[in-house]
């Protein structure tokens, strides 16, 4: 380690941004702020393309060159080069490194191998299936045949993995030869405001999303509507397809479109319950969606398709099928449950500075036994 209190070690977390990700830049924003807050040494930055406000505080503007500004395939190569260039720079102030997953990049392993402190890979998701949903179908089988080749060797040459979900860190040590330590970082929120109840007598549902994809199974919602002729609103927050949308003449959906953060925060307030997606299975998928923690930390209850992190035995996350009926029953039990006390069962699992605070003492850990042994 680099670092002169081993007991310390100065963690730096850091990710690639071309084209701009809203959450991910919510959670690094977010993880710098928690981290901050919990006194440790840790830094969030995003190496970036972009030319674009940052209130956090997180990014780190990289500027073409002229040759590299002609040519895409150039500007791809040249950013990435800078990106490796700046981490081994960075490696002389930190002791760990931790670097989000970036697939089928063809740099990463020659680079990790000569950062000179302990590297970490972070993933947030399945890589090849969900490369295998692009809709080009074309480019994204060649995309995800370029990952099986690339992944496993980059998550090699790193110390340890680092995923959002047990099934991503299952998967993913399933890709190496030899398992690597791996520690659970799930997607978090600040849980520091108070949540607003603006609930009335007449079930509201909300499903939000920035885009529908099948893997939401909103479709496969909608279908379940028939079973049911309760009083209730499902609103749907996003972009839907126009086909899907314009196919479903229940009265008691509300398609709202991309909303404002603030107009879905409305919503929040007045919603018995939210819902996260049902059809991951479709794919193969796993994940940790920003939506469930956003719901959370307003203290909404969530009915989901798959378990995500919490216990069979929460009360504030259901897991179910995709019916109508079974969401609301669930709403109608959490009803008289105050928002306070759903955020309080939820923050163990979603609280960003309890996250954060709990990887970083794993990560001490790690570094500290790892310099014992050299």
């Amino acid at each position: 380690m680099s670092g002169t209190d081993p007991a310390r070690p100065r963690v730096l977390h850091t990710a690639l941004m071309s084209v701009f990700e809203p959450g991910i830049y919510q959670q690094m924003a977010w993880e710098a702020e928690a981290a901050a807050a919990e006194g440790l040494p840790w830094d969030s930055r995003i190496f970036t393309s972009l030319q674009r406000p940052d209130p956090a505080g997180i990014m780190v503007p990289w500027l073409p060159s002229r040759v590299e500004e002609q040519s895409k395939a150039l500007r791809w190569v040249g950013f990435r080069r800078a990106y490796y260039t700046w981490i081994r720079q960075q490696a002389a102030d930190h002791d760990v490194l931790l670097l989000r997953h970036h697939a089928y990049d063809p740099f990463a392993a020659a680079n990790m191998r000569r950062i000179g402190c302990t590297v970490g890979s972070v993933h947030h998701t399945l890589d090849v299936p969900e490369l295998r949903t692009q809709p080009n179908r074309v480019k994204g089988l060649a995309l995800a045949g370029a990952e099986v080749r690339l992944g496993p060797r980059n998550m090699q040459a790193a110390d340890l993995l680092v995923a959002v979900a047990p099934e991503i860190a299952a998967y993913e040590n399933a890709r190496l030869r030899t398992p690597k330590p791996t520690f659970l970082y799930p997607n978090g929120a600040l849980v520091d405001t108070e949540p607003v109840d603006r609930r009335g007598g007449v079930p509201e549902l909300l499903f939000a999303s920035g885009s529908f994809r099948p893997w939401h199974g909103l479709d496969l919602l909608l279908e379940s509507l028939a079973s049911s002729d309760a009083d209730f609103t499902l609103h749907v927050a996003g972009q839907v397809d126009p086909v899907l949308a314009s196919g479903c003449s229940d009265a008691r959906v509300v398609f709202h479109g991309p909303l404002s953060e603030g107009a879905l925060q409305e919503l929040s307030a007045r919603a018995w319950i939210g819902i996260s997606s049902l059809a991951l299975h479709r794919y193969g998928m796993a994940g940790s969606p920003l939506k469930v923690r956003g719901y959370l930390a307003q203290g909404v209850p969530v009915y989901g398709g798959h378990p995500d992190v919490f216990p069979a035995t929460s009360q504030v996350y259901r897991v179910g099928e995709p019916d109508v009926s079974r969401m609301l029953e669930f709403a109608h039990q959490m009803r008289a449950v105050a928002r306070e006390t759903v955020r309080g069962e939820a923050a163990r699992h979603i609280d960003k500075r309890v996250l954060v605070r709990d990887l970083y003492a794993s990560l001490s850990t790690f570094a500290r036994e790892t310099a014992q042994v050299k």
